[in-house]
């Protein structure tokens, strides 16, 4: 089992490197305390990411496609992608800072304003129960 894994690693590596590249600063960088991880990120020299990473990054995505789901079955009107199939992003100083969302609630239940920005965070069950009985703030400080 243990090859498997490895060469699982190998090439999710290799299709990491493959990858082009942003050629903007990503807005969840913004508020990065140390300046030098910024100027890595936006110089395209950002550090490497674990094959663990990439494992845990892609069961996110496959997270938020269901959960998107739940929730416009519970009768909200959640858009996850514009008129022309892409995600809903912004860009600021000439493209050089540009982010996105996964989602806009543009309507349903009536206990809140619309349209709202939705984003998905997935966590596992003690990171959760942290989270709840201390808050994000405290629970998830920034970096």
């Amino acid at each position: 089992m243990q090859r498997i894994n490895d060469l699982l690693d190998v090439k999710l590596l290799e299709q990491r490197k493959s990858q082009e590249k942003r050629d903007y600063l990503g807005a969840s960088m913004l508020g990065e305390e140390c300046i030098r991880k910024v100027q890595l990120q936006y110089m395209k020299r950002e550090a490497d990411v674990s094959a663990q990473n990439l494992r845990t990054f892609a069961i996110g995505h496959c997270l938020e496609d269901l959960i998107a789901d739940w929730i416009k079955l519970a009768g909200f009107d959640l858009r996850t992608r514009n008129e022309n199939g892409e995600q809903f992003g912004f860009s600021a100083a000439d493209g050089k800072i540009a982010g996105h969302v996964d989602g806009i609630i543009f309507g349903g239940l009536d206990f809140c304003r619309y349209p709202c920005l939705w984003e998905c965070k997935t966590l596992n069950n003690k990171s959760w129960n942290d989270t709840a009985k201390r808050g994000v703030l405290v629970s998830k400080p920034p970096k």
